[in-house]
């Protein structure tokens, strides 16, 4: 079974293959403005794909520009898609690691990849959107190479975990009052767990 990130990336690909095609297609004949001509039936599918995706999709060029980005991706970043199509290195959107610290945008899934020209997989960011809001996302970025090697763009793809991100920040802090209150207790107490038919002192 073929990866799913790497179909999509290539699925990508073959859109913006098939949107040159039909742009030269049209250029060359004048009187043809019709643009279900030629390979555009499958243009279609591929651009209902692209916009229904659940999953954020943006396709990086290397000198830092956002040439596609579908609708998921201008929710989860509350961008509009102007705003998005903006020079990814100059994006104004503070990103951060896992422990809230602020997150170099050389770590990120899509420079990383753009770097080493591999694919990198399931970097969570934090993301502090332009309303001051925050929301997290697992990011994984793959090079699309030339035939010669060169890289062509990276395509990014990344879903929106906040509500998983913030359950587990919660329940964390919630561990944490248990054990600071528990420490505090000034009276001598143990905890008991039953593994099988046995009681343990912890």
């Amino acid at each position: 079974m073929r990866d799913e990130k790497k179909t999509k990336a290539e699925l990508i690909r073959e859109l913006r293959e098939l949107r040159a095609r039909a742009a030269r297609s049209v250029s060359r004949d004048p009187e043809c403005g019709d643009p279900a001509t030629g390979p555009v039936p499958r243009q279609e599918m591929l651009e209902v794909l692209f916009s229904s995706m659940d999953e954020g999709v943006v396709m990086i060029t290397p000198d830092g520009q956002i040439v596609e980005a579908n609708p998921a991706a201008e929710r989860i970043l509350g961008l509009t898609h102007e705003e998005i199509k903006s020079s990814y290195s100059t994006a104004p959107l503070k990103t951060f690691d896992v422990d809230g610290n602020p997150l170099p945008r050389e770590n990120g899934a899509v420079l990383r990849a753009m770097r080493d020209k591999r694919p990198v997989r399931d970097v969570e960011i934090g993301i502090q959107r332009l309303d001051g809001s925050m929301v997290w996302i697992r990011s994984s970025a793959e090079p699309l190479l030339t035939q010669s090697g060169e890289l062509d763009c990276v395509v990014g793809t990344f879903v929106d975990i906040t509500a998983r991100h913030d359950a587990v920040k919660a329940l964390r802090q919630n561990e944490e009052r248990f054990r600071e209150q528990f420490r505090g207790i000034p009276i001598p107490t143990y905890v008991w767990r039953r593994e099988g038919d046995d009681l343990v002192l912890r």
